[in-house]
């Protein structure tokens, strides 16, 4: 026979092993990724990329493959350094504006791009070499790091600061915090920054650059925008429709057997609060109420989930960039 310690923890594991795979399942239907397409490029604003389109004629290079290849980086190059100067930084400038402010030096040495693709294409009567380059928006060769250096007089390196396995996992257990956006009218919606604020409307700062944690803002950044069709209540549930009702069934006898057995409980792994307002000439600052803020505030674990930029934004899918020439095997990847 088994002992009831072995039994117990075979039972949650069990319980756990269902969770998590149905959990994988359900949050690929909860969020898209918020695309912003600029002209020959994007900004990928969940995953942390930015791209850069470039094209080279082989009729006007001499049927050349090798020249209009270097056509095509040059033009891949050139959008890319596009995509990156209209990138919000803050709440009234742009990655332009910093170097035209001379903050930076160059947008050019920010950037850690990299080939993402290569093929050749057919448009109306001529094939085209094509060319993408991607660069990060976070990580060790992130945008966001780069940019830290001018906003901060000194920032540990990501390889300097390693991370216990146990601050690793109490960090992932934290909740995420979803500022939902989608009751804003189209033209006070949020637009993606790499250093926005949450703020209440009596102007209280409750969350900016220098609240959060430097190694999960050069990580994953600030926060996420991405876009949902899924109701408030069916995110903090972590459900998505139909499988509401087995998720709470599920919660259920999870905290029935948790407190049979004198075991810790999780709260929810999404908090929803709605977004009152924007703010700023680039609508990058997200105000919430103070009642919100106070809540978020009171316990620890949202605080600690605001330092760890643990932070969601949801904005309707019509808020977009500049639309322009994007293939779309680019914009469906």
């Amino acid at each position: 026979m088994l002992s009831s310690k072995i039994k117990t923890t075979f039972f949650l594991f069990c319980l756990l092993g269902f969770f998590f795979l149905s959990f994988s399942w359900a949050q690929e239907k909860l969020f898209k990724p918020f695309i912003e397409s600029r002209p020959n490029g994007k900004v990928d604003w969940d995953n942390g990329y930015f791209y850069g389109v470039g094209q080279g004629s082989l009729k006007l290079n001499g049927n050349s493959q090798t020249q209009a290849l270097k056509v095509a980086q040059a033009g891949a190059l050139s959008s890319i350094l596009q995509v990156a100067a209209q990138i919000r930084v803050d709440d009234h400038r742009t990655l332009l504006d910093l170097e035209q402010q001379k903050i930076i030096i160059r947008i050019q040495g920010l950037i850690e791009y990299e080939p993402f693709d290569q093929q050749t294409v057919k448009k109306g009567g001529d094939s085209f070499m094509q060319v993408t380059y991607r660069a990060p928006l976070r990580g060790v060769k992130g945008l966001t790091r780069q940019l830290l250096t001018y906003f901060r007089e000194s920032v540990t390196p990501l390889q300097e600061t390693p991370v216990s396995q146990s601050q690793a996992e109490a960090d992932a257990s934290l909740p995420w915090l979803v500022l939902d956006a989608r009751g804003l009218t189209p033209d006070r919606s949020p637009q993606p920054a790499l250093f926005p604020k949450i703020v209440t409307e009596e102007g209280e700062t409750v969350s900016d650059l220098n609240t959060v944690d430097d190694r999960a803002l050069m990580e994953q950044g600030m926060m996420h925008y991405v876009v949902s069709n899924k109701k408030p209540e069916e995110i903090s549930l972590n459900r998505p429709g139909h499988l509401l009702a087995v998720f709470k069934k599920f919660i259920g006898l999870a905290t029935a057997w948790a407190q049979a057995q004198n075991l810790p409980q999780k709260r929810g792994r999404y908090i929803v609060r709605n977004v009152q307002q924007t703010q700023g000439r680039g609508r990058t600052t997200l105000v919430i109420s103070a009642a919100d803020a106070k809540a978020l505030k009171s316990e620890s674990e949202t605080q600690q989930a605001l330092q760890k930029c643990r932070v969601i934004v949801v904005v309707s899918s019509s808020v977009g960039g500049t639309e322009g020439f994007l293939p779309e095997w680019l914009a469906q990847r």
